[in-house]
């Protein structure tokens, strides 16, 4: 479905001095390319979940100061039971420059409830340890896979093909993970001190995956960078069914 809708506005007075000479004759323009998913049916929780798709898309639109507002939905999973969807939007303010502007977030709701799936929901605690161990390897190891430019339209026709024995160790993962300016620690070791088990999670070519919506590879490496949970350690059997048998 589409929301786009460009957006015309004049600068205020305090605003001129820094925006003033992108904006021909004081106006601005923002163009929009708003697109989202409507999922087909009656139910209750299908109407919810349409609800806050459309509601995310809502969010993306064009505000004053903005000069690109984009958001693409796609559905990377639909069952009976389930959906997957992966949201890619982009945001940049007038003058603004560089590639820090992008933001993926994912999504699995359940059909009947429109219950949103976090990693907690669907994997013992107890595998919490043994996650946060490897997951800087693992997503190290995916941004090798993919030339080091790990971005969702390339990824998805390339996806990893799932691992029969959970996670491998990598003896030499990347070495361009971005660090903290003020520490030198690298971003992806901050993984270790988040809440993992509040992770929204998504399914493609039924594997499952948890996205680090954060550019610790630095800007140019975006914010798309998929982790696969091992089949292993999803304990949830409604989420069982729905992937791959090892």
């Amino acid at each position: 479905m589409d929301l786009s809708q460009d957006l015309a506005f004049h600068l205020k007075p305090d605003d001129k001095e820094f925006h003033d000479r992108f904006c021909p004759s004081d106006r601005c323009v923002c163009k929009s390319d708003i697109q989202y998913v409507r999922i087909t049916s009656e139910s209750q929780g299908v109407r919810l979940i349409n609800q806050r798709l459309r509601a995310d898309a809502e969010k993306a639109r064009c505000v004053y100061l903005q000069a690109v507002a984009s958001m693409e939905q796609e559905v990377t999973h639909l069952s009976a039971h389930v959906v997957s969807v992966v949201e890619l939007a982009e945001s940049l303010n007038i003058g603004a420059q560089g590639s820090c502007h992008q933001s993926v977030a994912v999504h699995t709701y359940e059909l009947a409830t429109a219950k949103e799936y976090l990693l907690g929901d669907i994997i013992s605690p107890s595998s919490l340890s043994k996650l946060r161990e490897t997951l800087p390897a693992s997503i190290a190891a995916e941004h090798d896979r993919q030339d080091h430019e790990v971005d969702y339209e390339q990824w998805k026709a390339n996806p990893p093909a799932g691992r029969k024995d959970g996670y491998k160790p990598y003896v030499e993962p990347a070495e361009d993970f971005a660090r903290d300016v003020e520490t030198g620690r690298r971003k992806v070791d901050s993984l270790s001190d988040r809440d993992l088990l509040r992770a929204p999670i998504f399914i493609k070519n039924t594997h499952l995956f948890i996205n680090i919506n954060d550019y610790i590879f630095g800007c140019a490496g975006g914010t798309f960078h998929p982790a696969e949970i091992p089949a292993s350690m999803i304990t949830l059997p409604s989420i069982q069914r729905e992937l791959h048998k090892p």
